[in-house]
Formats: structure tokens, sequence, C-alpha cells
């Protein structure tokens, strides 16, 4: 079993657009094999289709709209026992190179670069699309040019990595040591 769950959120509807985006980035762009669990709220069969296409190892329908929580937490029961890492995400998250390499090596190698720093229990990744200190402030960057943007940004600060108290939930990888704890 790969060492990597990634668990998607999906309201289907007029997000499958992006959705189906998010299926194709993480597909082109994961390094590593890993479990995909969608859980797909309101019943959307479309949804469910494109989860089936993009070879989801699990698709959890809902017949009613559930909350994000309730959403996710209904994905985590699904991970796999021997899944090391576990990525909570949106169904309109562009990944981008090397995504699952580089969260890896930040919530591995954090407390590692400096003994006297604690363990991380969570890693996220920059975006355009969020408030504070997550938000990549590039007017011009968009779909087409994302993740050549991000390569050259990951080359340019490659092992910076900030100690946050907040992550936000668009996308976040945890080990299982801190999901089990949790």
């Amino acid at each position: 079993m790969p060492d990597l769950s990634v668990v998607m959120l999906t309201v289907g509807g007029e997000s499958c657009e992006f959705f189906q985006q998010a299926l194709a980035t993480l597909e082109e762009h994961t390094s590593d094999d890993y479990e995909l669990i969608v859980v797909v709220n309101d019943d959307c069969d479309r949804a469910v289709k494109l989860a089936e296409a993009y070879g989801a190892t699990k698709v959890l329908k809902s017949t009613e709209m559930a909350g994000f929580g309730e959403g996710m937490n209904r994905g985590f029961s699904e991970v796999s026992p021997d899944a090391k890492y576990i990525v909570c995400t949106n169904d309109d998250v562009l990944f981008t190179p090397d995504w699952d390499t580089l969260l890896r090596d930040c919530l591995d190698m954090y407390h590692a670069k400096d003994p006297d720093r604690p363990q991380a229990g969570m890693v996220g990744p920059l975006t355009n699309y969020a408030g504070g200190f997550q938000m990549v402030n590039s007017p011009q960057l968009n779909p087409t040019n994302c993740a050549e943007h991000a390569k050259l940004w990951a080359a340019k600060n490659a092992l910076k990595w900030d100690a946050v108290a907040f992550i936000s939930g668009f996308c976040f990888m945890m080990s299982r040591e801190f999901f089990d704890e949790r």
C-alpha cells in the first residue's frame, strides 16, 4: 500500500470543472504512489464518474450535503493504516510538480534541520487564493503558468520554511503519527 493518502472532498455540481483540473494535476504532478479517497458531497453522479476515471481508490458518496469537517472525517476513516502521510485537500487545488515531495521533506526535515524546534505536525503549500502568510502575491500567476512558477519558487526557496500557528484548510499534509495522536 502507498505511503501517501490523499483525501479530497468535492461538492460536484459547478465545481466539477475545478475538480477535474484538481484530479488531472494530482495525477500529473504527484511523485509517489498514492491512494486517493474522494468524498462526494450531495451525491453528484458526474463527480463520482470523474473520481473513478482518475483512479480513486475509494469513492464515498453522500446523499446530502455534509459540512467540510464531517466530509473530511468520513474520508479520514478510510485512510489505509499503512499510510505514513495524509493529505487533506479541496477539489479546486491545482497541484504543481513535486508538491508531495516538497511537503513531505518539510514535514520530515523541519525538526532535523534545527533540533531545538519541535516536530512539525502538519505543513501546507502556498497559493494564490488564500489570505495571510500562505498567499503568493503574483498578479501574473494563472492556471497555465502555475506549474512553472512553482518550480522556480521551489528552487529559489529550497529548505526555507516558516513555523506558523495556523494553516489554511485548502490543502495540508500531516504525518500518520500526528494524525493518530489527534
